[in-house]
């Protein structure tokens, strides 16, 4: 992950996301990502930040949050940036007939 080359972990990201959210609505738009990229100067070309944004918005809502940028690019540390999300992960999202 080029992040960590850059001394980036996924405990920087949530500050990262916030300090880049113009608007603050809690999620970055395109124009906010791609600012907060080229900021923190991790050397992608624009059209791999906007593919790399693509990816990340799942809903196609056109916004992600930190919480969908971690999940993606810093599956394995999640769970311990954000434990309260553990139980409504584990949650199925449908419940089973019995």
């Amino acid at each position: 992950v080029k992040l960590r080359q850059w001394g980036y972990g996924p405990h920087d990201v949530p500050m990262l996301f916030e300090l880049f959210d113009e608007d603050k609505d809690g999620e970055l738009n395109l124009a906010e990502f791609v600012t907060m990229m080229d900021e923190i100067r991790i050397g992608l070309v624009p059209k791999r930040v906007v593919q790399l944004f693509e990816a990340l918005d799942t809903d196609g809502g056109g916004t992600i949050d930190d919480r969908e940028f971690i999940r993606c690019v810093f599956p394995e540390e999640f769970d311990a940036i954000y434990p309260d999300m553990m139980e409504i992960d584990s949650t199925p999202l449908v419940e089973e007939e019995s």
